[in-house]
C-alpha cells in the first residue's frame, strides 16, 4: 500500500474510532494486553538464557527492556483510569482505588510470598530474612541480598510505591500540577542516577531498582495518559504517529537497549529516549489496533491472554527460571510449562475470584474529592 495511502487509512480510523481519546472496547483498551504479554516474554526470555537447555546464550537485554516496559504500561493505565474517574464524577475516590488495588495486587502476591516464606521456615530454601520481611512490606527494591526467588519482587515493590503516591498527587495537587510533578521526575530522575553512581557508591547496585531511580519509566506513561488528547490536537503529531516516520520509535527503542551496555550512557541517555520510543508505540497502536502488523499481533488472542496472565506469571516463573538450579523443572522447556502451570492456577483460583470483588459491594461513604477539575495543558 503507498505510504500516502497508508497515512490516510490510520487518520480516517482515527477519526472514525476514537478521534482525540483512547479507543476503548469492551472494557479494555486495545493492544494494551498484547503489549504486557510482549513485556512478560521478554522477561521470560531474559531468565531463561541462564537456565539449562535454553536454546541461546545472550539476554539482549530484553528482560530490563520488558519491566521497564511494565512501568510505562502501569503509569499510562492507573492514570488514564484516574482521569477517566475524575471526568466522570468531578474527582477520584482514593478510597476506592486503593481498594480496587489491594484486591487486584495482594492476594496472588502474598499467595507466592507465603509458600516462599513456608520453603524458608522449613529449610527447603536460605533466604536472608530481612529480605523476606522487606517483600512482604513491598521495600524489598531498597535491599540488594535478597536472594533469587524473591529477586523479581522488586519491580512489583517499584509498583507499589507509585500506587501508593501518584493517586495520593493528584488529589492533593489536582490535575495539572501533578502533571507538572510527573515531568520533573521525567527530567531529574536520569541525572539522579548519576548522581547516586557518584556520591552515594553504596548504592550502586540500587539505580534502575530503587524507586527514585527508576520513577521516570513510571512518569512517561502517567504523562502520556495526561497529555494524549492535548497531543492529538496536533497536526504535526497526527501526521508522524499516522505516517511511516513512526517506525523510527520502535527502531529507536532497539538502539537505546543495545545502546545500554554502557551503564552512564544507559542511566542518562538510553533509558529516557527507550522511555519516550515505547510511549510512542504505546499511543499508536491503542488508537490504532489494525493498523499495522504488529497492532493486529498484539491484539491476537494467545498473546492477549498471555498478557492477562503477566502478573502471576511474572510472579510464579522466578522458581523455574533459577540460573544454578539443577532440577527438572528448571530445565527448559519444562521450566517454561510449569511456569504457565502455576501462573494459569494464580490467575483461575486468586486472581479471578478477588477481581470480581473489586466493583462488588462498595461500601456506602461520600467519594473524597480532589479539587475541581482543571483542563489538560
Amino acid at each position: 500500500m503507498p505510504r500516502y495511502a497508508m497515512r490516510n487509512l490510520v487518520a480516517s480510523l482515527a477519526h472514525r474510532f476514537c478521534g482525540n481519546r483512547t479507543l476503548v472496547l469492551r472494557g479494555r483498551i486495545p493492544s494494551l494486553d498484547g503489549l504486557r504479554g510482549l513485556s512478560i516474554l521478554f522477561v521470560l526470555y531474559g531468565h531463561g538464557v541462564a537456565t539449562q537447555g535454553f536454546p541461546f546464550t545472550h539476554s539482549l537485554g530484553l528482560a530490563e527492556a520488558g519491566v521497564r516496559t511494565f512501568f510505562i504500561i502501569s503509569g499510562f493505565l492507573i492514570t488514564f483510569l484516574l482521569l477517566k474517574e475524575w471526568d466522570s464524577t468531578g474527582g477520584i475516590s482514593l478510597k476506592a482505588f486503593y481498594r480496587r488495588r489491594i484486591l487486584r495486587i495482594f492476594p496472588a502476591f502474598y499467595t507466592y510470598w507465603a509458600v516462599i516464606l513456608a520453603l524458608v521456615l522449613t529449610g527447603l530454601l536460605a533466604i536472608p530474612q530481612k529480605a523476606v520481611v522487606c517483600a512482604a512490606t513491598y521495600t524489598v527494591n531498597y535491599l540488594v541480598d535478597r536472594g533469587w526467588y524473591l529477586g523479581h519482587l522488586w519491580s512489583l515493590a517499584v509498583e507499589e510505591q507509585f500506587y501508593a503516591l501518584w493517586p495520593l498527587t493528584i488529589f492533593l495537587l489536582g490535575r495539572r500540577r501533578a502533571f507538572w510533578v510527573a515531568g520533573a521526575v521525567l527530567l531529574l530522575v536520569p541525572w539522579i542516577r548519576i548522581a547516586q553512581f557518584r556520591f552515594i557508591p553504596s548504592h550502586r547496585l540500587g539505580i534502575t531498582e530503587e524507586f527514585h531511580t527508576i520513577a521516570d519509566c513510571i512518569a512517561t506513561g502517567c504523562l502520556l495518559a495526561g497529555l494524549q488528547s492535548w497531543l492529538w490536537s496536533k497536526q504535526r503529531y497526527r501526521r508522524f504517529l499516522s505516517s511511516s516516520q513512526f517506525w523510527l520509535a520502535p527502531l529507536m527503542a532497539v538502539a537505546a537497549v543495545i545502546a545500554g551496555v554502557h551503564p552512564r550512557v544507559k542511566w542518562l541517555v538510553g533509558i529516557p529516549v527507550f522511555n519516550l520510543s515505547v510511549a510512542l508505540c504505546l499511543d499508536r497502536w491503542t488508537r490504532f489496533p489494525e493498523a499495522d502488523l504488529i497492532a493486529k499481533m498484539l491484539n491476537w488472542k494467545p498473546l492477549a491472554f498471555v498478557g492477562v496472565l503477566s502478573y502471576s506469571l511474572y510472579l510464579w516463573q522466578q522458581p523455574f527460571m533459577d540460573p544454578v538450579g539443577h532440577r527438572l523443572w528448571t530445565r527448559f522447556p519444562i521450566n517454561l510449562a510449569f511456569a504457565f502451570l502455576m501462573a494459569l492456577a494464580s490467575y483461575y483460583l486468586i486472581e479471578r475470584p478477588f477481581l470480581a470483588l473489586r466493583y462488588k459491594s462498595r461500601p456506602a461513604v461520600p467519594s473524597l474529592k480532589s479539587k475541581p477539575v482543571v483542563a489538560d495543558p
